[in-house]
């Protein structure tokens, strides 16, 4: 997928580093008042090279939303549940 760019009346509210749980790359994050954006960066297997693919997820689907924070790891953990699948994303302090 190409780079997510922003419809007229969609705005950035949140952007920041984060990982997948499950996964060890590192993903971008961005919470607009639209959908929820993730851009993982994949290394291709030609010449190494890393592709940025990108995921967008409505906000209208979204069954609800939880944060935690582990103090002894040091990390914040954030939590969509939607009717299909839950996704759990650990922001990178």
């Amino acid at each position: 997928m190409a780079a997510y760019s922003l419809r007229p009346d969609e705005t950035i509210l949140y952007e920041r580093d984060v990982t997948i749980q499950g996964q060890e790359r590192s993903s971008r994050l961005m919470l607009t008042n639209l959908n929820i954006v993730i851009t993982e960066y994949v290394k291709s297997s030609f010449l190494q090279r890393k592709k940025k693919r990108t995921q967008s997820i409505p906000f209208r689907i979204l069954k609800y939303m939880r944060t935690c924070r582990r103090f002894f790891r040091r990390e914040n953990t954030l939590e969509f549940s939607f009717f299909t699948k839950r996704l759990v994303l650990i922001l990178i302090l």
